[in-house]
């Protein structure tokens, strides 16, 4: 393989006259200067752990190719394992950028790139590297937050029924044993090594790359790595096929094979843009890591903000026409605010139809106020398209219906169009592969691509560059966002508030906690499996349970970061929307404009707990509207011109009722 470096040798290397070598450079005071220490005792960032992000069984049946360092990969040609799930040991990434993982054992490596011991062309690679940086934490080293870690445990204590790495991976004495069990660990089946020669040169490690400041003996193989390989074969063999691509290693305890020998993999290439200067960019960037996660490859573009959502969402439909003229073959176009889930495997299937894309037979909307009805309505948030002169025509002429704005999405512009064109084949994806995540699922199964609906939380923020946004929301935002850093105390109605929204929802309903700070009114709710959301004009405040998986955490999924005054959410979106230590706080010439958003999202109805007194914090008076509940209600009146059932409460009296358990009396 290649390793030139190993977990037993961590101590400083040095010569003959004592001094210490400049590969072992990395050491605590260094870590000092650079402000590491500090960080870490005075808990400025979590650890984040890989198994978080690649759950055991995430690759599952799916091919995987490991790429170590040996010499026989000198004049290999990377770029055919673009859209394979890749796995580099220690610096192999380098030369092939699109791994999901790059795994590391040795603290040192991460030294030697810190400080551009590798040369600087290194240290670029590791800093742009998209993929996943990961070490096994061997050495109980405080790696910086960019860095994932994988724990070791003792051979005895790893599961090897089910391969789950969540408290460790088994104990091996190199990088690329790690891997393979971290592959196993992931699911992956069949899994190819390349590198892996465990054979050095002239008496010492051997690297198709230029190495390591520190190397080892070559005996280190015969001795350590190959009899570590031995001893793990025969449980991995009866878990995954394991192919060695290198039939001169002298690792024999895996059959070997040809790489010329497995044929390509066939899933079209994923295209996305993003408006350019908003927090689609964002968006963007969590949908390439689920590609980056899947080994998938894509394309994406960022267009200019026009400064409206639905001209922005024009300017896409012409990226994805551009796109089957740029790029020389089929498509799969996704938004932004996608995240793969799990491997799309109905991608590799799609030969003979022209079009792929979920087709609703009946969709029932509300726009304007108004109720609408749309029968096969596509969801063109995750569409394929054939490369061809029959699907451009087709998108020339949903280009020209589109940019006449009618519609107000262009799902339902999509799906006219296409009536238009009898004559193609569409396949019809599940809804699993473009599941809106908080509605219900049907019987295809768990989601694969989840569709966030970013445009329910940021489709008014487009209209306003960074520094334009409104100044009055602007100050408030950062207020609260200081305050919350300074530790501003979460309202003592949250937890009540939850109780009283659990006696009086159903389950069924979408709830909306505006106003909801800290977020433990949201996600106590969600534990007693209501369906709510938060929307606050800061997120700042949110803190997430830690037993919560990171790849499920909430934030941009359950989570609106928003003035209530123009959430961009569609109309009669929530059922129940509520608040408490919410409306007062709102200045007394923008309450109205506050309610009457409040009406327009709810369906059914509303409830506030409103606080009737001054609240001063550093001199800043907090309560900008205060008045008695009777004004309050006659403002809801002149505005609920939809009729929904509206309960407003004083403060005082909803936590007395609370204490005494009267909560019914309200």
């Amino acid at each position: 393989m290649g390793e030139a470096i190993t977990m037993s040798d961590i101590s400083p290397k040095r010569d003959k006259h004592n001094k210490v070598k400049s590969g072992n450079s990395i050491i605590m005071s260094d870590i000092h200067n650079k402000g590491e220490i500090d960080r870490i005792i005075n808990k400025s960032y979590k650890t984040k752990y890989l198994y978080e992000y690649f759950p055991s069984g995430i690759w599952k049946n799916r091919r995987c190719f490991i790429v170590g360092g040996g010499p026989s990969l000198k004049g290999f040609d990377f770029s055919k394992l673009k859209g394979e799930l890749v796995i580099a040991v220690n610096r192999a990434f380098e030369y092939v950028p699109n791994a999901a993982i790059m795994i590391a054992q040795d603290a040192r490596l991460w030294g030697w790139y810190e400080n551009g011991e590798l040369g600087e062309e290194a240290r670029n690679k590791f800093n742009n590297f998209k993929g996943y940086k990961s070490w096994v934490n061997c050495q109980s080293f405080p790696y910086p937050d960019d860095i994932y870690v994988i724990n070791s445990t003792y051979e005895r204590n790893f599961d090897w029924e089910d391969y789950n790495y969540a408290k460790g991976l088994p104990w091996c004495t190199n990088t690329g044993l790690d891997a393979l069990c971290l592959a196993v660990c992931l699911g992956a089946n069949p899994i190819y090594l390349l590198g892996f020669d465990c054979e050095g040169k002239d008496g010492r490690t051997a690297n198709f790359h230029s190495g390591y400041p520190d190397y080892n003996d070559e005996s280190i193989y015969v001795n350590n790595f190959i009899p570590n390989f031995n001893d793990f074969a025969p449980a991995i063999k009866k878990i995954t096929k394991v192919i060695n691509l290198n039939p001169k290693s002298k690792l024999k305890c895996f059959e070997f094979g040809d790489f010329n020998d497995i044929k390509p993999l066939k899933i079209p290439l994923i295209t996305s843009c993003y408006t350019i200067g908003t927090k689609y960019e964002d968006e963007a960037r969590r949908l390439e890591k689920s590609l980056i996660r899947m080994g998938l490859r894509y394309h994406f573009e960022g267009i200019p903000n026009t400064g409206d959502w639905r001209h922005n969402v024009h300017e896409k439909v012409k990226f994805i026409r551009r796109c089957l003229d740029k790029i020389n073959e089929d498509i799969i176009q996704m938004d932004a605010d996608c995240e793969v889930v799990r491997y799309p495997e109905l991608f590799e299937q799609l030969n003979g139809c022209d079009i792929a894309c979920n087709i609703m037979p009946k969709e029932t909307y509300w726009f304007n106020n108004e109720k609408k009805e749309i029968t096969d309505l596509t969801n063109v948030s995750v569409i394929y398209l054939k490369n061809s002169k029959k699907v451009k025509k087709m998108l020339d002429a949903w280009v020209e219906l589109d940019s006449t704005l009618e519609d107000h999405i262009d799902d339902i512009s999509f799906a006219k169009n296409l009536k238009q064109f009898p004559n193609m084949k569409v396949f019809k994806l599940p809804l699993s592969y473009c599941h809106i995540y908080d509605r219900p699922l049907d019987k295809s199964g768990e989601p694969v691509i989840e569709l966030y609906q970013a445009n329910r939380r940021l489709r008014n923020t487009v209209m306003f560059k960074e520094g334009d946004i409104i100044p009055t929301e602007q100050s408030e935002k950062k207020l609260y966002e200081k305050l919350w850093k300074e530790g501003y105390i979460p309202s003592q109605c949250a937890m009540p508030l939850a109780v009283y929204i659990s006696k009086t929802a159903d389950k069924k309903w979408q709830l909306l906690d505006i106003g909801c700070g800290d977020g433990s009114t949201v996600q106590t709710l969600r534990l007693m499996d209501y369906n709510c959301k938060g929307l606050d004009i800061t997120n700042a405040g949110i803190k997430i349970n830690n037993t919560t998986p990171i790849i499920n955490k909430p934030l941009g999924k359950w989570f609106i970061e928003s003035s209530i005054t123009r959430t961009g959410l569609l109309d009669n979106i929530f059922d129940y929307t509520f608040s408490t230590d919410v409306l007062e706080h709102i200045p007394e010439d923008k309450v109205d404009d506050a309610i009457s958003e409040i009406i327009r999202i709810t369906k059914i109805k509303t409830f506030h707990v409103i606080a009737l007194f001054s609240d001063i914090r550093n001199g800043i008076e907090l309560h900008k509207t205060i008045k008695p509940i009777s004004w309050w209600q006659k403002r809801f009146e002149v505005l609920n011109n939809k009729g929904i059932e509206v309960c407003l409460v004083d403060r005082a009296e909803f936590l007395g009722s609370y204490k005494i358990g009267t909560f019914s009396t309200l």
